[in-house]
Protein backbone atom coordinates (compact mmCIF):
# COMPACT_ATOMS: atom_id res chain seq x y z
CA UNK A 1 0.00 0.00 0.00
CA UNK A 2 1.40 3.62 -0.82
CA UNK A 3 0.09 6.75 0.50
CA UNK A 4 0.23 10.04 -1.66
CA UNK A 5 1.18 13.62 0.84
CA UNK A 6 -0.48 16.21 -0.55
CA UNK A 7 0.09 19.99 0.62
CA UNK A 8 -1.83 22.66 0.22
CA UNK A 9 0.28 25.22 -1.99
CA UNK A 10 -0.51 28.29 0.02
CA UNK A 11 0.65 26.55 2.96
CA UNK A 12 3.97 24.84 1.30
CA UNK A 13 4.68 28.03 0.46
CA UNK A 14 4.12 29.42 3.83
CA UNK A 15 6.44 27.07 5.03
CA UNK A 16 8.80 28.03 2.60
CA UNK A 17 9.17 31.71 3.84
CA UNK A 18 9.00 30.39 7.52
CA UNK A 19 12.17 28.22 6.67
CA UNK A 20 13.71 31.03 4.82
CA UNK A 21 13.77 33.36 7.51
CA UNK A 22 14.63 30.86 10.36
CA UNK A 23 17.18 29.81 8.19
CA UNK A 24 18.39 33.85 7.42
CA UNK A 25 18.27 34.17 11.53
CA UNK A 26 20.25 31.08 11.75
CA UNK A 27 22.62 32.20 9.54
CA UNK A 28 23.25 35.84 11.44
CA UNK A 29 23.43 34.04 14.32
CA UNK A 30 26.28 31.80 13.17
CA UNK A 31 28.19 34.86 11.97
CA UNK A 32 28.22 36.56 15.07
CA UNK A 33 29.51 33.49 16.84
CA UNK A 34 32.06 33.05 14.75
CA UNK A 35 32.83 37.12 14.37
CA UNK A 36 32.67 38.10 18.27
CA UNK A 37 32.03 34.98 20.07
CA UNK A 38 28.21 35.30 20.76
CA UNK A 39 26.85 32.50 22.44
CA UNK A 40 22.72 31.87 22.62
CA UNK A 41 23.57 32.48 26.50
CA UNK A 42 24.80 36.19 25.79
CA UNK A 43 21.63 36.48 23.10
CA UNK A 44 19.33 35.37 25.89
CA UNK A 45 20.71 37.85 28.24
CA UNK A 46 20.52 40.54 25.83
CA UNK A 47 16.86 39.90 25.52
CA UNK A 48 16.34 39.02 29.12
CA UNK A 49 14.97 35.43 28.86
CA UNK A 50 16.20 31.95 29.77
CA UNK A 51 18.92 30.16 27.32
CA UNK A 52 16.20 27.67 26.68
CA UNK A 53 13.79 30.14 24.45
CA UNK A 54 16.48 31.28 22.66
CA UNK A 55 17.37 27.67 21.61
CA UNK A 56 13.61 26.96 21.03
CA UNK A 57 13.21 29.80 18.65
CA UNK A 58 16.07 29.30 16.83
CA UNK A 59 15.46 25.56 16.83
CA UNK A 60 12.04 25.99 15.16
CA UNK A 61 10.63 24.70 18.85
CA UNK A 62 8.95 28.24 19.38
CA UNK A 63 6.77 29.95 16.91
CA UNK A 64 8.62 33.29 15.30
CA UNK A 65 6.43 36.46 15.75
CA UNK A 66 7.71 39.42 14.38
CA UNK A 67 8.12 40.84 17.85
CA UNK A 68 10.51 37.95 18.12
CA UNK A 69 12.56 38.07 14.70
CA UNK A 70 13.14 42.00 15.12
CA UNK A 71 14.40 41.44 19.24
CA UNK A 72 16.56 38.69 17.76
CA UNK A 73 17.91 41.06 15.09
CA UNK A 74 18.43 43.73 17.70
CA UNK A 75 19.86 41.33 19.86
CA UNK A 76 22.49 40.64 17.25
CA UNK A 77 23.36 44.00 16.84
CA UNK A 78 21.77 43.66 13.00
CA UNK A 79 19.81 45.32 10.79
CA UNK A 80 16.63 44.39 8.65
CA UNK A 81 16.10 44.88 5.12
CA UNK A 82 12.76 43.23 4.41
CA UNK A 83 10.86 43.63 0.78
CA UNK A 84 8.22 41.96 -0.60
CA UNK A 85 8.69 40.77 -4.15
CA UNK A 86 7.02 38.93 -7.00
CA UNK A 87 8.38 35.50 -7.47
CA UNK A 88 10.10 34.96 -10.65
CA UNK A 89 9.95 31.71 -12.77
CA UNK A 90 12.22 30.44 -10.87
CA UNK A 91 10.67 30.66 -8.09
CA UNK A 92 7.27 29.45 -9.26
CA UNK A 93 5.87 26.09 -7.19
CA UNK A 94 8.32 22.96 -7.33
CA UNK A 95 11.64 25.45 -8.32
CA UNK A 96 14.20 25.81 -5.88
CA UNK A 97 14.76 28.86 -3.71
CA UNK A 98 18.26 30.56 -3.15
CA UNK A 99 20.40 29.57 -0.37
CA UNK A 100 19.79 31.88 3.06
CA UNK A 101 21.91 34.74 3.03
CA UNK A 102 22.42 34.78 -0.50
CA UNK A 103 20.18 37.69 -1.55
CA UNK A 104 21.59 40.91 -1.63
CA UNK A 105 19.34 44.04 -0.96
CA UNK A 106 19.59 47.27 -3.41
CA UNK A 107 21.87 49.48 -2.16
CA UNK A 108 19.94 51.95 0.14
CA UNK A 109 20.25 55.88 -0.34
CA UNK A 110 19.17 56.56 2.82
CA UNK A 111 18.45 55.18 6.51
CA UNK A 112 15.44 55.47 9.27
CA UNK A 113 16.10 53.89 12.50
CA UNK A 114 13.68 50.92 11.63
CA UNK A 115 15.21 50.06 7.74
CA UNK A 116 16.86 51.03 4.68
CA UNK A 117 15.02 53.38 2.27
CA UNK A 118 14.77 53.06 -1.42
CA UNK A 119 15.37 56.32 -3.23
CA UNK A 120 13.87 54.85 -5.95
CA UNK A 121 10.41 54.60 -3.92
CA UNK A 122 10.37 58.31 -3.48
CA UNK A 123 10.71 58.09 0.30
CA UNK A 124 13.22 59.58 2.73
CA UNK A 125 14.12 59.27 6.43
CA UNK A 126 11.49 62.09 6.83
CA UNK A 127 8.90 60.97 4.92
CA UNK A 128 7.67 61.31 0.93
CA UNK A 129 9.72 63.50 -1.34
CA UNK A 130 8.03 66.52 -2.84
Amino acid sequence: MSYQLKIDPHKQRVGRIVYAIRSELLRAFAEEHDKRGLTQAELARRLGVHRSVVTRLLNGEKTLTARRIASLIAAMDKDLFFQVVDRTDSQKPGANYPAAGTWQPPTATGTSDDFPIKKDLGVTATGVEP
